[in-house]
């Protein structure tokens, strides 16, 4: 099961921005939601606009 965290605060390298972060049974960040966030490559984006974190 995963939770999302509607209209969290997401700090990136470049500025902080709104974001829906989705977090994992585990409590990890599983992804980000809609952030329109530019990464160093940390991140993929998929097809659905969820910022995966491998």
């Amino acid at each position: 099961m995963k939770t999302s965290i509607i209209g969290a605060t997401v700090v990136f390298e470049d500025g902080a921005r709104p974001a829906t972060v989705v977090i994992a049974e585990d409590g990890t960040i599983d992804g980000v939601v809609h952030a329109n966030a530019v990464t160093d490559g940390a991140a993929v984006i998929d097809a659905s606009g969820l910022y995966l974190f491998p």
